[in-house]
């Protein structure tokens, strides 16, 4: 082994200690989640990995909390080893339910392809989420994603849908013999035809045209946004500095 190699192993043998005792305090600890609910920055919702509970992040959730931000957290989502979609749709009514606006995903692992999806979706609606922050999230997909996760699909067009539409190989299954095959049936004939309908069914999932628009608006809201929390930033320093002399 390379001495980059043996760093490397040392780096991961310490991340995977500390992950695993963070993981058996998270199933120790007790304390109520909404003694973080307080804060004047934006609101924030931790969304955990599979298998982790939401005292996982507790040292994130601690961090983000001290420095202003209302924290929230889902306990009905458990260990987090229900279907993606589902999960969504649990971040969907917990947002609703509480309100809130302009809220910042932070999600570890499975949690970012929950927030994605979840982010997706109020394309078609209000917008709750302003942006997901995602930690070591596997959009590119996992090798052991379909045996550790009760999941039917990775790829988000088929998370969406519902369904096998878009072909899925994996990280060491893509083989130049497997991207040519699955190339050659979606250049011509019915395959071709059949995918390019289902895709068309997204706009309707999605809310049909207008995108940009939205997408713009959505910019718009967060540069008046921010330059109202810098605002508010500024005023309070101004005022913390008087308070000082």
């Amino acid at each position: 082994m390379t001495r980059v190699g043996r760093r490397e192993a040392v780096w991961w043998a310490q991340d995977y200690l500390f992950a695993s005792r963070v993981w058996i305090g998270s199933h120790l600890g007790a304390g109520h989640p909404d003694r973080y609910t307080g804060g004047e920055l934006r609101p924030v919702l931790i969304i955990p990995g599979v298998y982790e509970n939401w005292r996982f992040m507790l040292p994130l959730i601690e961090g983000l909390h001290d420095a202003g931000h209302p924290v929230h957290v889902l306990p009905d989502l458990g260990h987090n080893v229900r279907p993606i979609a589902e999960g969504a749709q649990a971040v969907g009514r917990f947002l609703e339910a509480r309100d809130l606006q302009g809220v910042a995903v932070v999600a570890h692992s499975k949690g970012g392809l929950i927030g994605k999806l979840s982010m997706t979706r109020e394309l078609a609606g209000q917008a709750r989420i302003d942006l997901v922050v995602a930690i070591c999230t596997p959009f590119g997909g996992a090798r052991l994603a379909r045996y550790l996760l009760r999941v039917d699909h990775i790829g988000l067009p088929n998370i969406v849908l519902g369904d096998r539409v878009c072909p899925e190989v994996l990280q060491d299954e893509l083989t130049p013999e497997r991207l040519c095959a699955h190339l050659l049936r979606l250049w011509d004939g019915p395959v071709r035809h059949e995918r390019k309908a289902r895709l068309a069914d997204m706009r309707a999932v999605l809310g049909g045209g207008g995108a940009m628009a939205r997408i713009a608006d959505a910019v718009h809201d967060e540069i008046v946004r921010g330059r109202r929390t810098l605002d508010t930033l500024q005023a309070l320093d101004r005022e913390r500095r008087r308070a000082a002399k």
